[in-house]
């Protein structure tokens, strides 16, 4: 899949689309970006040597964004991959992968 360094991320963090985004809108997409930057920004203030490193690399993470739930990864520092995609209805259920 498709790797972009959006401009609004420092240049030092890539994400990169592992799962199809197509069904997402747009103002989700914006919203996605935004948490990734401060996401980003947060971890960027963590050391190399820091335990929690190890924590985030064999954890799936996930942010709820506008009806949407978007499953990442965070495989070394500076990579942010989104592997999931799926709306969710009101009480928190997927209603549909992507």
């Amino acid at each position: 899949m498709a790797t972009v360094v959006p401009p609004q991320l420092r240049a030092s963090w890539t994400i990169r689309y592992d799962c199809p985004l197509r069904d997402v809108p747009g103002p989700q997409l914006l919203q996605l970006l935004a948490a990734f930057r401060a996401i980003a920004d947060e971890l960027d203030g963590v050391g190399e040597a820091s335990g929690v490193w190890d924590i985030i690399r064999s954890a799936e993470l996930h942010v709820a964004l506008g009806g949407w739930r978007f499953a990442y990864r965070i495989p070394r520092r500076g990579v942010l991959s989104v592997v999931g995609a799926h709306r969710i209805h009101e009480s928190g259920r997927p209603l549909r992968f992507v």
